[in-house]
């Protein structure tokens, strides 16, 4: 199993690319180490697509250091940067399997290649507390870079600081100590992306430096580092938030091999933005009817795999409620442990039945006709010119899907309010509100994050779908916990165990479905009716 850590770092350079020389002596209420210097030699890969850079994914093989080794960077979905790392093998240049497996899911299987040279001179100097706990490093970079593609090479001076124990109380104190010295020493802080962003070329501030650029490309901004845009057409739109879609799901399905926590929560939610978005934002506008068949299977299955990493969001869910409700020390140690015992067996299966398919050749096929979809989007749909246009016939196509729960589920929300629950279809029918909700939800979410400015009544149906999405997640979790204690207690019956506890906590989960769909009685279609009344133009 690969190591894994969030990396919290911070990087500077000299603004004009002038020579520092930065004394940390004077850093107080902390003790520094030693410094020892490395020489590191590292050599950046990637696809011929270039498929990992353009996820912000960065693998290297360093050779010298003490972290040598293979090393996957990529980007959190909330905020940080993750490091997983492998050990070399006997032949210290060749590439683990396991390496490449892990990184399926970002280069479709496309061979890896050296497209960057490194070679760091680091001086490494160590800050711990008063007991010797190492609290972050510095690391003094000199490099010296080479782009095997342009035949180009690049040197600077760099410093990183980067938490060792992010955990220890003084790491923030650290932290900003040594930032006020290297910024009193006249550094400030890189708005390089990584080092082999810049040993690429991509950061146009230091290609400046090095007059390699005269001025700026035309479009550049300064805070996505400075990258040139095409004139931003609704075409250029819808491919940007597709683009921006699978990506993200690369990158979960990198978390789940990667066996991050929150991996398989992550895919579930990038499975249904990706399948919401094409549902009401490409496919009604397809060309052809090829393609709409295509596109049909396209959103089937990934639902198909949102919904087989539900599971994992269930026993989520059941550990919380079990947690929450032991109030009068009910259910014994003995049965917590049993119960936690079938959780985590249950996880395990669960995550299997998800790498199962991750590494399917059905799930290859369908990354690589997303990376394709990306790519001719214009070969197969028809887009409005205007942006307005365009936003009003997704969020009708959205607003009609909704208004239909409203037709064709009248004996539901007829039924008496005490007896709602015990209607058969209810739970079925509350859950695909929800997820038709979300998918409007998704699909408006991303249409603004791709730049597309939303009218006020489309801005309306958006917080009225993500409210009534919000307002049936405690449904559909207690209709999840309750089908688990209900599975749960047969398995305790037939193995002679103690079947008080789960028993126990069948009846809470029961007690408060009931309550819930007695709200959702009313809510869910006073709610729809707002989104019927909420007529887009």
């Amino acid at each position: 199993m690969p190591a894994h850590h969030l990396e919290i770092e911070r990087k500077y350079e000299s603004p004009d690319g002038a020579e520092l020389t930065i004394d940390f002596s004077s850093l107080k209420g902390f003790s520094i180490q030693s410094p020892v210097t490395e020489e590191m030699d590292a050599a950046y890969m990637d696809t011929a697509n270039r498929d990992l850079s353009s996820a912000r994914v960065a693998l290297r093989r360093r050779l010298g250091g003490y972290d040598e080794g293979w090393h996957i960077k990529f980007n959190g979905h909330n905020g940080g940067r993750h490091e997983v790392t492998f050990e070399l093998l006997k032949n210290r240049e060749k590439m683990p399997a396991a390496v490449e497996h892990i990184l399926q899911g970002v280069t479709a299987g496309q061979p890896l290649q050296e497209v960057v040279s490194l070679k760091t001179t680091r001086i490494r100097t160590v800050v711990t507390d008063g007991a010797q706990h190492q609290i972050l490093e510095i690391c003094d970079d000199t490099v010296q870079a080479f782009d095997f593609t342009t035949q180009v090479e690049r040197s600077w001076h760099e410093w990183e600081v980067e938490l060792i124990d992010p955990e220890h109380e003084k790491a923030d104190e650290a932290f900003s100590a040594v930032d006020a010295i290297i910024t009193e020493a006249g550094a400030q802080e890189s708005q390089s992306i990584a080092k082999i962003a810049r040993a690429m070329g991509q950061d146009v501030a230091f290609e400046q430096r090095r007059g390699a650029l005269t001025e700026a490309p035309e479009g550049t901004a300064e805070d996505d580092q400075h990258q040139w845009r095409p004139a931003q057409t609704v075409e250029y739109r819808v491919r940007s938030g597709l683009d921006h879609l699978v990506s993200d799901l690369a990158i979960s399905d990198l978390k789940v091999r990667a066996e991050i926590d929150d991996g398989t929560q992550q895919l579930r939610v990038s499975a249904r933005k990706l399948a919401g978005f094409i549902e009401l934002a490409v496919l009604p506008f397809v060309s052809d009817e090829q393609a709409e068949i295509e596109l049909n299977e396209v959103i089937t299955e990934l639902s198909e795999l949102a919904a087989d990493t539900a599971s994992v969001r269930e026993l989520v869910a059941v550990r919380r409620f079990m947690a929450g409700h032991n109030d009068y020390g009910v259910i014994s140690q003995s049965a917590e442990n049993e119960l936690e015992a079938m959780i985590q067996k249950d996880e395990e299966a669960s995550h299997r039945a998800v790498r199962r398919r991750l590494d399917s050749a059905e799930y290859l096929e369908l990354v690589l006709f997303l990376r394709s979809l990306v790519l001719h989007v214009q070969d197969h749909i028809e887009l409005p010119r205007e942006e307005k246009e365009f936003l009003s016939a997704v969020a009708q196509h959205g607003r009609s899907m909704l208004k239909m729960h409203l037709k064709d589920s009248k004996a539901l929300w007829k039924a008496k309010r005490a007896n709602f629950i015990d209607v058969p279809e209810c739970e079925n029918t509350l859950r695909m509100i929800a997820l038709d909700a979300k998918s409007v939800a998704y699909a408006l979410g991303t249409c603004r994050s791709a730049g597309l400015k939303l009218p006020k009544k489309i801005k309306r149906l958006a917080k009225l779908t993500d409210q009534l999405q919000e307002g049936l997640i405690e449904q559909r979790q207690l209709q999840e916990i309750h089908q688990w204690l209900d599975a749960a207690t047969r398995k305790v019956g037939r193995a002679g165990s103690d079947r008080l506890a789960v028993g126990y906590l069948l009846g809470i989960a029961e007690q408060k479905r009931y309550t819930v769909a007695y709200e959702a009685h009313s809510y869910v279609p006073e709610q729809l009716q707002k989104i019927k009344d909420n007529k887009i133009k």
